[in-house]
């Protein structure tokens, strides 16, 4: 069975925080009595990873949608930013710079897709931790 639910958020500092939390409380509605607490907290991350790199795109609004399927999670930010998303070399003193790479080593797979207007950057982690599936 496939959920899928999205919001949307003005860019704007408390954004992520708010991602975060809906993130959290629809996966663990997906998830019932399993909660996947290392899928949650990972799709958590990466979320707020997406969510800032679009305030940070100088967005006017994102949209984020959570797609929950027996296998799959796939997080979706749609924005109407400038720029493309790039997997940065940034430096042990640089403050900024580690978003996308902290991103494509908790994901599956992650991409990007130019829009007409603005871009959609999506990741996909299994729905399952390692932990659930050996057991």
């Amino acid at each position: 069975m496939t959920n899928r639910t999205s919001e949307r958020y003005a860019c704007a500092n408390g954004s992520p925080g708010r991602a975060r939390r809906f993130c959290v409380a629809t996966l663990r509605r997906s998830f019932g009595d399993d909660t996947r607490s290392e899928v949650i907290a990972d799709a958590e991350l990466i979320v707020s990873e997406l969510i800032t790199n679009a305030i940070d795109a100088h967005c006017g609004e994102a949209q984020l949608t959570l797609t929950v399927d027996d296998d799959t999670v796939r997080i979706e930010v749609e924005d109407d930013g400038t720029g493309l998303p790039h997997l940065a070399d940034a430096r042990p003193t640089d403050l900024r710079g580690r978003g996308l790479v902290i991103v494509a080593a908790l994901s599956t797979r992650w991409g990007y897709e130019k829009l007409t207007r603005g871009k959609l950057v999506w990741a996909e982690l299994a729905a399952r931790s390692i932990a659930l599936t050996s057991a």
